[in-house]
């Protein structure tokens, strides 16, 4: 599947915005966490980097989303979604997500400004 990045400028808009919700706790890093968050109905939005190396690393990623009808994103790079989650490493993922108990509505105008 190919999927195309954000532009630039909505690319840097959106490490911002992770960088603001890590910060408040809204952030799952790394493939794995995005895949749970994803899997417990908590992601409002997957970020995924498209230089994963090799690229099949991120292919079922896109494929969960869409089954469990969780909006996702394409960004350039895995070494600037590192520094937007606030990490030393690279990141392939993360999930923007709201807990079960929590309104989701104030991430997702959030999301929706990046996004426009």
């Amino acid at each position: 599947m190919v999927y195309e990045a954000l532009s630039s400028k909505k690319t840097q808009e959106m490490y911002k915005l992770i960088h603001s919700l890590k910060s408040e706790g809204n952030i799952k890093s790394g493939y794995n966490e995005a895949v749970k968050s994803v899997k417990n109905n908590t992601a409002v939005l997957v970020v995924i980097a498209k230089d994963a190396n090799p690229p099949c690393l991120i292919d079922p990623l896109p494929v969960l989303c869409e089954q469990k009808g969780v909006q996702f994103v394409f960004v350039e790079s895995k070494t600037a979604l590192g520094k937007a989650c606030s990490v030393d490493v690279d990141v392939l993922a993360c999930a923007i997500f709201v807990p079960k108990h929590e309104n989701s509505t104030q991430i997702s105008n959030k999301i929706a400004l990046v996004l426009r």
